[in-house]
C-alpha cells in the first residue's frame, strides 16, 4: 500500500534529503561529526540509510524509504511480540489490523518520508517486548535486563528528543524489580550497566578519532541549550503548558492519526468503568502493562510538544504507545463485557478505521485544502506546468498514487545538473541556505560537517562557533563549489540578510579562495580558485 510513496523518487521532506546527504558523505569518509553533523539527528539514521549501497543500490529517495518500511516493520514484529504475552491472538491482531491501517493508508508525507523518528520505533517497540516478556514472569535472567539496558541506551544516538520516551518502560521495569524483591541486586545492577554500555562505545569511538569535542558540543550542549533560539517566532519560546495546549490543533490536521486516538480514548473510557465499578477485576499483570503504556503515552506526548516546532513527523513517536494502550484496554474490557459487547466491539473498531478510510475518498481532500497554510504538499508534489493537477480532487485523496508514476526516476534541477557539469563524481560541494537537494540531485558529498546552515546564519549562543566551524572545514576538505542558495530555494533561510556576504569571516574566504561564476534558478554559484592562481 505504501509503495506509491516509496517509489516516488523525489524529496518529502527536508530532513529526509539531510539524512541521505549526510549517508552519500559517509561512504567516503565514515566518521560521524568527523565528516557529517546531523544537527538533532543521530548518527544511527545516516548508517542505516548504507545498508542499500551494500547491495549496489544508488543512495536516493527509493532506498531511504526502503531502509524506512524496513524499520517500521521491525516495529510492528517487536510490538506484535508484545502484545501476544498477555492478550489472546484474535485481540492482538486487531491492535495490528489498526496499526497496519495506519502506515498502509496514510498519504501524509510527513508520516512517509525517511524520518529521524524511524529509527527510534523499533528501539521502543523492543523495549515494549522486553518488558513485558519481564512483567508477564516470561523471562527474569540477568541478561535480558543487560540486553534491555543495551537496547534502550541506543535510543540518545538515534534522535535526542526520543530520549525521555524510553523512561518509561525503564521506570517500570526498576519500579518491578523493587516491587518483586528477587535478585535485586543483580537485576538492577545488569540493568544499569546495560544502559551505559552503548554510550561507552560512543565515547570510545569519539576518542579514537578525536571528535569529542565535537560530539559533545555540537550534538549535547548545543541541542540541549541552544535549540529554541532556533525559532524565535513559534511556539518553541512557550512554556511546556502552552505547548501542550496547541498538541491538539497540530493533530487535528493529520486525519490519519485520529482514528488511533479516538479509539484509545474510547477504550480508557471503558476501563475507567471497569476500575470503578470493581478495580479487583483488572489482574495485576494488566495493570502493569498498562502502567507501561500509560507512563510511555505521556512521556511520549511531552516529548512530542517539548520542541514546539510543530513538525508533523514528530506525531509518530505517539503511534506505537497510543497502540499499547489500546492494546492493555482491549485486554482488561474483553474480560469484563459480555461476550456480545466484545463482538461488536471486534466488529466495531476495524469500521471506524474504514470509516476514515471512506473519509479521504469522500472528504480527505477538503481537508487537505482546509489546512494547507498549515501543511502543504512539497513542491516535489507540484506540477508547475499542470496546475490542473492540483484542483484535482484525486491528486487530494492520494498525490503519490496520481502521480508516482512520473517520479521513479528521480529529478534534477537546473542547479543539480549545473553541479555535475562543474564538478567530478568524487569532488564535494558546500551549500550555504537550507536546500540538501542539491547534493542528492548530483550525488555530491558535502564538503562542510552541516549541510543546512540554520545555525551558522540564525542568531544563536553557538553561531559564532558554528561559523568558524564551517569556514573551518571549508579550507580542509576545499569543496570545489560553493553554492549560496538563500532565497526561493532554501528552506527558512532566504532573506537577504542571511546571504553569505552578511557574515564577515565567510565572507572573506569566500572572496579570497573562490571565483564566481554565474546564477542558476536564483542560486549563485562559485568555482574554487586552484591552488597555483590563487
Amino acid at each position: 500500500m505504501r509503495l506509491p510513496s516509496i517509489v516516488f523518487n523525489s524529496e518529502l521532506n527536508p530532513d529526509e534529503s539531510q539524512t541521505i546527504t549526510q549517508a552519500i558523505t559517509l561512504l567516503r569518509d565514515p566518521i560521524y561529526w568527523a565528516s557529517v553533523d546531523g544537527t538533532t539527528i543521530g548518527p544511527v539514521n545516516s548508517y542505516l540509510l548504507l545498508i542499500p549501497s551494500i547491495f549496489g543500490f544508488p543512495l536516493d529517495y527509493i532506498g531511504a524509504r526502503v531502509v524506512g518500511l524496513g524499520l517500521i516493520l521491525l516495529s510492528l514484529y517487536f510490538f506484535s511480540k508484545g502484545l501476544r504475552l498477555f492478550m489472546p491472538e484474535k485481540t492482538y491482531r486487531l491492535v495490528l489490523l489498526g496499526l497496519s491501517i495506519f502506515f498502509g493508508w496514510t498519504v501524509w508525507y510527513d508520516f512517509l518520508h525517511y524520518t529521524s523518528e524511524l529509527s527510534s520505533l523499533p528501539i521502543l517497540t523492543g523495549c515494549f517486548y522486553m518488558v513485558s516478556a519481564i512483567l508477564t514472569g516470561r523471562k527474569h535472567s540477568v541478561s535480558w535486563y543487560f540486553v534491555l539496558g543495551i537496547v534502550a541506551g541506543i535510543i540518545p544516538y538515534c534522535k535526542l528528543q526520543s530520549v525521555p520516551i524510553l523512561a518509561g518502560p525503564i521506570i517500570i521495569t526498576y519500579t518491578y524489580i523493587f516491587a518483586q524483591r528477587r535478585n535485586l541486586f543483580k537485576l538492577t545492577s545488569a540493568l544499569s550497566l546495560g544502559l551505559v554500555v552503548p554510550s561507552i562505545l560512543v565515547l570510545g569511538f569519539c576518542l579514537a578519532y578525536h571528535v569529542l569535542p565535537d560530539f559533545y558540543l555540537f550534538y549535547i550542549e548545543s541541542n540541549l541549550l541552544g535549540y529554541k533560539e532556533l525559532y524565535s517566532q513559534d511556539v518553541a519560546q512557550k512554556t511546556i503548558w502552552a505547548k501542550l495546549m496547541v498538541l491538539p490543533y497540530v493533530i487535528a490536521h493529520y486525519l490519519d492519526l485520529l482514528p488511533l486516538i479516538g479509539i484509545c480514548w474510547f477504550l480508557g473510557f471503558l476501563c475507567l468503568q471497569v476500575y470503578y465499578e470493581d478495580a479487583k477485576q483488572i489482574s495485576r499483570g494488566n495493570r502493569w502493562q498498562l502502567g507501561l503504556g500509560f507512563i510511555t503515552g505521556l512521556l511520549a506526548i511531552y516529548c512530542v510538544a517539548s520542541p514546539g516546532t510543530r513538525f508533523g513527523h514528530h506525531l509518530l513517536l505517539l503511534v506505537f504507545p497510543i497502540a499499547w494502550l489500546i492494546g492493555c484496554c482491549l485486554a482488561i474490557v474483553k474480560d469484563r463485557f459480555s461476550v456480545g459487547f466484545v463482538q461488536k466491539l471486534t466488529i466495531g473498531l476495524p469500521s471506524t478505521f474504514l470509516f476514515f478510510i471512506l473519509l479521504r475518498f469522500t472528504l480527505y481532500g477538503f481537508f487537505s485544502e482546509s489546512s494547507s497554510t498549515f501543511n502543504p504538499h512539497p513542491s516535489s508534489l507540484k506540477f508547475p506546468e499542470r496546475a490542473e493537477i492540483e484542483q484535482d480532487r484525486a491528486f487530494h485523496i492520494n498525490p503519490f498514487l496520481y502521480c508516482f508514476t512520473q517520479k521513479m526516476t528521480m529529478s534534477e534541477s537546473a542547479v543539480s545538473r549545473e553541479i555535475k557539469k562543474l564538478t567530478e563524481p568524487e569532488e564535494q560541494i558546500a551549500v550555504w541556505g537550507w536546500n540538501c537537494t542539491y547534493y542528492v540531485e548530483s550525488q555530491r558529498s558535502q564538503g562542510v560537517r552541516e549541510n543546512q546552515t540554520q545555525r551558522c546564519a540564525v542568531k544563536n549562543s553557538y553561531q559564532a562557533i558554528y561559523l568558524s566551524r564551517y569556514v573551518a572545514d571549508l579550507a580542509k576538505n576545499k569543496p570545489a563549489l560553493f553554492l549560496d542558495a538563500v532565497g526561493p530555494a532554501s528552506l527558512h533561510l532566504n532573506e537577504a540578510h542571511y546571504e553569505h556576504q552578511n557574515f564577515r569571516l565567510l565572507a572573506s574566504y569566500i572572496a579570497k579562495h573562490y571565483k564566481f561564476l554565474k546564477v542558476v534558478s536564483g542560486v549563485r554559484i562559485f568555482k574554487r580558485i586552484p591552488a597555483n592562481e590563487g
